[in-house]
């Protein structure tokens, strides 16, 4: 299980690395504001905040030394912003002007911002209720990206049936889906743990397994999506592309 922990572990922080990365250069010519939100959510959120939540399950096992609420408000952070970049990102690219993904965003924002000021205040070093708003709010958060990449990829499936969009370009909108949905899994997860483990309680290692191979499909879904290889582009060679 440890093997398959740190596959999870390791390709969910590299692949969100070299995505934030590309994108963020990708947004140096775009001057675009997806390119540059989703960029840094997956930096933030990915590659930064996973980290942080690796050590602190270390320090939680004492394999390594460290105060464990240190360590988790920090992650607690990194997770919100990332979640917030990532939200702004997907309103941005598929509701622009529209007052109620605004609404939506701000409330995302002030929920989080509640649970992480309260835990951020808690000198008691015991995961509060409100630790779990934030996760909560940020999980919800890509449960609305996955929706928003589900409605596409439906929309974008009907279109291929008449030689509209691209075989390839529907796959994408399957794989993103697939991907934050790996996301949400793994956040509720942690709050399934919680809820029947306690909030001090120590999770079986089935838990950690459950979450890494989620991140590595997140990892696989990202990869495949954003960057297909050669192998991968000519299983939709031969069919029509986009003219949309």
């Amino acid at each position: 299980m440890q093997i398959v922990q740190m596959l999870g572990f390791s390709a969910f922080i590299a692949t969100a690395w070299v995505l934030g990365g590309r994108l963020l250069l990708l947004w140096r010519r775009t001057r675009e504001v997806p390119e540059l939100a989703m960029g840094l959510s997956f930096l933030v959120g990915g590659a930064l905040g996973y980290s942080c939540w690796f050590v602190y399950s270390l320090v939680r096992m004492g394999r390594v030394p460290g105060d464990p609420h240190d360590v988790a408000t920090v992650g607690l952070a990194l997770s919100c912003l990332g979640a917030l970049t990532n939200a702004a990102g997907i309103r941005a690219a598929f509701r622009p002007g529209d007052s109620r993904a605004l609404g939506l965003l701000v409330v995302f924002a002030a929920l989080m911002a509640i649970g992480w000021g309260d835990t951020f205040r808690n000198a008691s070093g015991h995961e509060r209720w409100t630790f779990w708003l934030a996760m909560g709010t940020a999980g919800a958060s890509y449960l609305w990206s996955t929706g928003e990449c589900l409605r596409l990829y439906v929309v974008l499936g009907k279109r291929a049936r008449f030689g509209l969009a691209s075989p390839l370009l529907v796959d994408r909108a399957r794989l993103w889906t697939v991907a934050f949905a790996a996301v949400v899994a793994m956040v509720a997860s942690s709050l399934a743990a919680r809820a029947v483990f306690g909030p001090d309680g120590m999770p079986p290692a089935w838990v950690s397994t459950f979450q890494s191979l989620c991140g590595l499909a997140c990892a696989a879904a990202i990869w495949f999506g954003f960057f297909p290889p050669a192998f991968y582009r000519r299983r939709f060679e031969g069919q029509p592309e986009a003219s949309v």
